[in-house]
């Protein structure tokens, strides 16, 4: 991945999704209201487990992805593909099993 600068890195956001709106209030982002800076902003992965609100921060990624693709860029993290990662016919049941705890 080749990026020109500026470039802010974030990694490893574990679902934390009121930290990742902090960050951008500090990047002076506002990209509720739909405003990029020059800025671009890339992701290193890990973006849920841990926090209360994995659905809501990866959603939120993947919806400024589609926005700005130009200024949001995600990577795979350090914990997949491999022998653990959630394959597409494993996350139905991931999800339901999440849901029951």
């Amino acid at each position: 991945l080749r990026i020109s600068a500026p470039i802010c890195v974030i990694g490893d956001v574990h679902g934390q999704f009121f930290d990742v709106l902090k960050l951008f209030s500090l990047g002076t982002a506002v990209l509720l209201a739909g405003e990029v800076p020059d800025t671009k902003y890339v992701f290193i992965g890990d973006y849920v487990d841990r926090g209360y609100n994995s659905l809501e921060t990866i959603l939120y990624l993947f919806i400024l992805k589609i926005m700005h693709p130009d200024r949001i860029y995600l990577t795979r993290g350090n914990h997949g593909p491999g022998k653990n990662a959630i394959t597409p016919d494993k996350f139905l049941d991931v999800w339901i099993s999440g849901l029951n705890q």
